[in-house]
């Protein structure tokens, strides 16, 4: 997580992340109208090119700190319609993780998916229930069948 980065800064902090060579998942930005944080993900194999990057804009007062958190995984319902379906959607994806003592980091949802970053340890166990309450369970008739997690 970047703290500290102004509406100014964000476009070239988002640029320099936007790499093509790099795998980097931008979770959450700040709001538009003041100094905020920016959270992504970023593989591991890529974490020292992320940091000489980051070392370059954070000389260049881009942002003013960087905290990273452990190995985390990705796990994604994909599909159509989740915008409309989100407020019956986001409760159920977070019950059944929490139900299964699985602590969500982020969540996002957009009109074809929704993430969640856990610990990496427990993706296998995020996608068994969440396959379950969405898909073996038939919970979401509503929901499009080419529903998939992963």
């Amino acid at each position: 997580m970047l703290d500290g980065i102004t509406p100014a800064e964000l476009s070239t902090v988002t640029a320099a992340l936007a790499d093509p060579t790099l795998s980097v998942d931008v979770l959450e930005y700040p709001p538009s109208d003041k100094v905020g944080s920016l959270r992504f993900t970023v593989k591991a194999a890529h974490r020292q090119q992320v940091d000489w990057m980051l070392a370059e804009l954070r000389a260049a007062d881009a942002f003013t700190e960087c905290h990273w958190s452990g190995p985390v995984g990705k796990v994604s319902l994909v599909g159509r319609g989740f915008r409309a379906h989100h407020p019956r959607v986001r409760p159920l994806v977070l019950d059944t993780l929490k139900s299964h003592h699985i602590g969500v980091r982020d969540l996002a949802v957009s009109a074809r998916r929704i993430s969640i970053t856990c610990a990496e340890h427990d993706v296998l166990t995020a996608v068994t229930y969440l396959h379950r309450t969405f898909l073996a369970a038939q919970r979401w008739p509503s929901l499009p069948r080419e529903r998939a997690v992963g």
